[in-house]
């Protein structure tokens, strides 16, 4: 999370009081953001001001949860001081190459990742994958044969990456980022299915409770009414 260096943010609690800009609020990855601050690091997150760059509908907030558009794109205004921290997934110019006072908010982010997910155990859920419930009733057999065929698919992927004769991805050091991986995480770092993943699925559930945002505002408007 690059942070604005003047507004003296040296830890993540200390983003309690400041404004942060974030992608779209209803997203997968603002929620985890929000969860993690709060839990985490111990962040009081209803004492952030957050600004969205790219909220795609409207959505319904409860009393004191201070969310607007910031009205100009996110890295600009993390680069001139109108937000103090940005939560986004791509580090903005004014990081990389840039003359503001930017910084990451924890340098070694490779490090503070590890020790996350030693501390947690997770690794955070950001897709899932859906079948319409009336498909699902004329073809009983095709939500476990859909979970099988990615399984499938999966440990293909993986088993490709371990490769070193020919490289399958353009980085020269894969064979040893997947050898610490493994030794992390383990062999299967995407685990698919219920078992697997219900106490990070509770988690996130607990962050969006937390958050007290409306069921609604995870769906398009359009969709509310159809039956199912």
């Amino acid at each position: 999370m690059p942070v604005f260096l003047s507004r003296g943010i040296r830890t993540p609690a200390e983003l309690a009081g400041k404004t942060i800009g974030l992608p779209e609020c209803q997203q997968t990855a603002a929620l985890w953001v929000r969860g993690m601050l709060r839990e985490h690091y111990g962040a009081d997150t209803r004492r952030i001001a957050w600004r969205t760059g790219g909220e795609r509908m409207p959505i319904t907030l409860p009393p004191g949860f201070d969310v607007r558009p910031q009205g100009e794109g996110l890295p600009e205004a993390l680069a001139s001081g109108r937000v103090d921290a940005l939560a986004a997934t791509r580090p903005p110019a004014c990081l990389l190459d840039g003359p503001a006072p930017v910084a990451r908010l924890r340098p070694d982010t490779h490090a503070e990742e590890i020790a996350w997910h030693r501390a947690t155990g997770f690794f955070p859920i950001m897709r899932c994958l859906a079948v319409r419930k009336d498909v699902a009733g004329r073809r009983p057999w095709l939500p476990v044969e859909l979970h099988r065929a990615f399984c499938k698919a999966r440990a293909l992927s993986l088993a490709e990456l371990q490769l070193t004769k020919v490289l399958r991805v353009s980085l020269p050091w894969i064979a040893n980022a997947y050898a610490e991986q493994a030794a992390i995480m383990g062999g299967n770092p995407w685990p698919y299915g219920f078992a697997r993943n219900c106490t990070e699925m509770e988690a996130m559930i607990r962050y969006a409770v937390a958050d007290r945002m409306a069921a609604e505002a995870l769906f398009h408007p359009s969709t509310l009414a159809e039956p199912t």
